[in-house]
């Protein structure tokens, strides 16, 4: 008799849409989101004065699950910040592109299968944000 759920992986994690994401597909860019907010929030808690004038610095670190747009939206879509921006949208979604076809193509039957998966999601997911640190420099300098 099989004791195993049907909606889990071997690795005991519970999978959505047929068994092709799982929480942890969903807690990776989220903690990744907060992570990355929280330091932009520390980091610039010490200055009076926010990061640009057209928002707070708390909205700016909100903003950075947007990626590679961050410094376009952030300094009110000046256009060298967007044309900076555009410049790494196309890097950023083709590696979530490739990380949510990773997903669907390779079966998570057994352990490294399952590993390499989410080691495609966590990478496509630090590329994003990694667009959003660029164009923050970018725009903030």
């Amino acid at each position: 008799m099989n004791d195993s759920k049907p909606n889990e992986h071997s690795t005991g994690s519970r999978v959505l849409l047929g068994g092709r994401f799982g929480i942890a597909h969903a807690a990776l860019p989220l903690g990744m989101w907060f992570g990355f907010a929280a330091v932009v929030v520390i980091g610039t808690a010490k200055d009076d004065r926010p990061i640009t004038s057209e928002m707070s610095n708390a909205a700016v670190a909100l903003l950075s699950v947007t990626g590679p747009m961050l410094g376009g939206i952030a300094r009110g879509f000046q256009e060298c910040c967007v044309e900076a921006s555009l410049r790494l949208l196309p890097w950023c979604l083709g590696a979530l592109a490739v990380a949510v076809a990773a997903q669907w193509f390779v079966r998570p039957s057994g352990f490294w299968r399952h590993a390499t998966r989410l080691s495609v999601w966590t990478l496509a997911w630090s590329v994003w944000f990694g667009g959003a640190v660029l164009s923050g420099a970018h725009a903030f300098s």
